[in-house]
């Protein structure tokens, strides 16, 4: 599916043991449920502890998150920015020439803030190469 080049892949490169990328699940599920009704559009996310990652992506901290335009399968581009959905969806848009159809995400993705874990746990278990990376591996632990 990731290399698809009939589809515009947002990928996630997630390990479970990371609480940055436990911290963005909502986020992540919201940005999925805005892209419902695009059939050009993945949403996806793969757990890069117990599998390895396809060629040629490669992560040195948790969440990396890639987008592969439609056509361009070998060419992924790394998202570096702040991981709101907004900017996610901007860097998606101004990674391709086509217009990406977002929708307001479904009521069981909206406001999901209870099941955020808070900075104190969060930096319990991550230490990483940047600030809001994790380099948290199952032997990490």
């Amino acid at each position: 599916m990731v290399l698809d080049d009939s589809k515009h892949v947002l990928i996630e490169f997630f390990s479970p043991y990371c609480g940055h990328c436990k911290q963005f699940i909502p986020a992540y599920n919201e940005l999925a449920s805005r892209a419902r009704e695009d059939s050009n559009v993945v949403i996806a996310k793969m757990d890069a502890v117990s599998n390895s990652l396809p060629r040629p992506f490669e992560s040195r901290g948790f969440p990396t998150i890639y987008f592969v335009p439609k056509g361009k399968n070998s060419r992924p581009i790394k998202f570096d920015g702040d991981r709101s959905i907004e900017n996610l969806i901007n860097f998606m848009q101004s990674n391709t020439k086509e217009n990406l159809h977002f929708v307001e995400p479904e009521e069981k993705f909206i406001n999901k803030a209870s099941e955020e874990i808070t900075e104190k746990e969060d930096s319990a278990t991550c230490s990483g190469p940047s600030e809001g990376q994790c380099s948290a591996g199952k032997g990490e632990l």
